[in-house]
Formats: C-alpha cells, structure tokens, sequence
C-alpha cells in the first residue's frame, strides 16, 4: 500500500522542503527504497531553492540523470515529462505538485510512498484529501 504525506508549503519555502527531503529519506531508509524528485522540469531544477538544500554540484549531477546518496539513501531526479509510473516507483517526492503531477503519480501500481510539495493553489490539499494523505508540518519543531 503507497504511504502518502503532504507538506502544504506557500512559494519557496526551503524549511518545508528540507522537511520533505528528510521524510522522504526515512521512509525510503525503512522501505530499503529510493527516493525519486520528481520537479516539473529538469531545466530549471537547479534555479531554484533546491540549490539551498542539495549543493549546485549535486543538483546538476541529478539533472543528468546520477544516482547519489542523501541520507544513506539513494536519490534521483525526474521530470513530470520523463516519470514512468511503471518504472519509478519508489519514495516519489513531488516538488511544487499540480494536478498533473499528482494524477501521474496515481497511475503507478507499485509506489512506495508520495510525499507532495504545493508551491501555490489547493491541488495538494486536494489529492490529500481524496487519498487520505497525512500532513507533514511545514516548520522544524524547536
């Protein structure tokens, strides 16, 4: 059964994000999984605030399709174009999700878990609802 969380961030929030990361890397840690971003565009991926939590040297890396670790964990980077829901089904997390994204995501029958990041809009709160996602906190406890 896909395990499916959402972090209900507003525009270039990099605290939410790094909770996100974070998350992402424990369930794929438990599940002995993957962690694939999954962004619009890999063109723009390294013009945005991933750069604070992912060093430029790492995000171009991912834009050109290399594994790397982070956290102990394996990670990779697709484009909403590139995502094979057949293919790619690990720890997905989807970075500044709309509707297209997420019904994408849907269709793999054998994801892991789904963590989705909303940039603007409700489309994250949305399909939380109709999956019954839990939601991630958007600040770090103190």
């Amino acid at each position: 059964m896909t395990e499916r969380f959402y972090v209900p961030a507003e525009g270039p929030d990099v605290e939410a994000l790094n909770i996100a990361l974070y998350s992402a890397s424990i369930l794929a840690s438990e599940r002995d999984s993957e962690i694939i971003l999954v962004v619009p565009a890999l063109k723009y991926a390294s013009g945005t605030i991933l750069n604070q939590c992912i060093t430029e040297a790492a995000l171009k890396k991912l834009t050109k399709g290399e594994v790397l670790q982070y956290q102990k964990v394996p990670i990779r980077m697709t484009s909403l174009k590139t995502l094979n829901p057949y293919r790619d089904n690990g720890v997905i997390l989807a970075l500044w999700a709309g509707d297209k994204m997420l019904s994408k995501i849907d269709e793999s029958p054998d994801t892991i878990g789904v963590i989705a990041l909303r940039w603007v809009g409700d489309s994250v709160e949305k399909w939380a609802k109709k999956h019954g996602a839990r939601q991630l906190p958007t600040k770090m406890r103190s």
